[in-house]
């Protein structure tokens, strides 16, 4: 039965009562009463859970400082600055994984889809490893997913119960992309002799990785500034989308070029007649800002697309060739190796030591530079359908989600906020075409933001819709005693 309707008949029962027991005082009252608060929407076991478990809440906080660290690569820069490691990322994930486990947060997180298929992905690399080419190296490789990727999966999904608490993560993966783009700024890595813009430090030195990193969490940082109601911070978080972009091309990223332009069609395509709008006013007005301060270079390597244009310089051309090479092993090492693939991890050293001869000299040694072929060459194709069903069932769920609160005049920031997410996605999907991101926490991340956005939004539109069936109520009046005239409203 709709809630609307469940509060009217309720109504309904309270006037019986009422005219039936008129002349009563305080218990005609107190009955009314009780019959209002059985009307109230009750609230969910998550939002019991997070208000009345000291130990959840340290741990969500906890948690919401990992992310802050991982998204941001905060650990590393400390390292850069301070000249010693100060373990940031174990002090905060030590205490959110006792807590996870203590709190039920693990297997509370298998409530969505994605949980099962990133786990299924971890447990199949676990599998594959004994058969690899070189064991000890894929031994590493899947102990690393177990112990710092996967996990961030469990944070989001189990810890984040509510609305509120999802846009806290949401705040938490916008301020470390904020710190990121500082990162490029302060950062930079001046010894490298190149022009494009690389980081001197972390797991997303390279120029590619970072522009990548950086198409994921602007769509954050966006956000931010939409879900803010002070223009000051507006005008200043749009500076630094601003200030993101001009990082993005300064990495002469051709790979990212292609994620940017589909995130802007994904924004075209799904986004509201407003916030199209807003991108047509306002997109190329960022983006010509940001493309005015890199150099003709970095322009030209951006749109050499093919060894044959005229205007493709040397490196870039090589570039093309090395990832042609590579894209031809990883298809030929899947259908060499469709079960069990070479071991995770694995494509660079196989390749390396097993072809005769790239350009006059023995093998490259270079990673697959795709990761849905990285994921099929060294897992096999169980390994990629797993990490396929991670991202895809990540979509649906942010999908259906985004579906239902477009219809909702009172959900926008439901709307605006799984919007953002899904931005962020596609250019994150794309942009790892190009990539090694098959073994990062990425994917995890957002599968767990996915589980915890769809589940508090499902609580949030009960309760929305409850609310608003009571404040639409009839207002019932009173006789009893000296209430005489008093009326209730819900």
């Amino acid at each position: 039965m709709p809630p609307a309707l469940r509060v009217e008949l309720r109504w309904a029962v309270a006037a019986i009562r009422i005219h039936a027991g008129a002349g009563a005082t305080g218990q005609g009252r107190a009955g009314l009463q009780e019959t209002f608060a059985r009307a109230m929407p009750p609230a969910s076991p998550a939002a019991k859970s997070e208000a009345g478990d000291p130990l959840q809440s340290i741990t969500f906080a906890f948690g919401l400082g990992l992310l802050v660290i991982r998204f941001s690569m905060l650990n590393q820069m400390l390292y850069m600055i301070l000249h010693f490691n100060p373990f940031l990322m174990y002090v905060f994930e030590i205490p959110v994984l006792i807590g996870l486990a203590l709190t039920g947060g693990i297997w509370r997180s298998f409530r969505g889809s994605p949980a099962y298929y990133w786990t299924g992905y971890g447990l199949w690399m676990a599998a594959v490893t004994p058969f690899s080419t070189w064991r000890s190296g894929s031994l590493h490789v899947v102990w690393g997913f177990w112990k710092v990727e996967l996990p961030v999966l469990f944070v989001i999904a189990g810890l984040a119960l509510t609305w509120r608490a999802c846009q806290m993560v949401m705040h938490a993966i916008a301020w470390g992309g904020l710190l990121s783009v500082a990162a490029g700024h302060f950062f930079r890595n001046q010894s490298s002799g190149s022009e494009r813009l690389e980081i001197t430090f972390g797991t997303v030195a390279n120029a590619n990785d970072y522009a990548c990193v950086l198409l994921l969490m602007l769509p954050f940082v966006l956000w931010l500034a939409l879900s803010s109601k002070t223009i000051v911070v507006r005008v200043a978080i749009y500076a630094a989308v601003t200030a993101g972009l001009y990082m993005i091309l300064s990495t002469g990223s051709r790979g990212a070029m292609l994620s940017l332009l589909a995130e802007i069609l994904f924004f075209l395509y799904r986004g509201t007649m407003r916030q199209r709008m807003a991108l047509l006013i306002l997109g190329p007005l960022a983006v010509g800002v940001a493309v005015a301060g890199i150099s003709e270079h970095l322009k030209s390597r951006i749109l050499s697309f093919s060894t044959a244009d005229s205007g493709s310089q040397a490196e870039a051309a090589e570039s093309l060739a090395l990832r042609q090479y590579e894209l031809r092993k990883t298809i030929e090492y899947t259908i060499a190796n469709p079960v069990l693939g070479l071991g995770p991890g694995q494509f660079s050293t196989y390749e390396g030591t097993n072809n005769k001869t790239v350009g006059g000299r023995r093998g490259t040694w270079m990673d697959a530079h795709n990761s849905y072929l990285q994921a099929s060459s060294e897992c096999g194709i169980p390994g990629l359908l797993l990490f396929l069903a991670g991202f895809l069932s990540s979509g649906h769920l942010l999908s259906k989600t985004y579906r239902k609160a477009r219809q909702r005049p009172d959900c926008g920031d439901i709307r605006a906020a799984v919007f953002s997410v899904m931005l962020g996605m596609t250019g994150f999907c794309v942009a790892i075409t190009f990539l090694n991101f098959a073994y990062l926490f990425y994917g995890p991340a957002l599968g767990g933001l996915a589980i915890a956005m769809s589940s508090a939004a499902e609580h949030e539109f009960e309760r929305r819709g409850a609310e608003a069936g009571q404040a639409g109520a009839p207002v019932l009046p009173t006789r009893a005693g000296s209430s005489r005239g008093q009326v209730w409203t819900a």
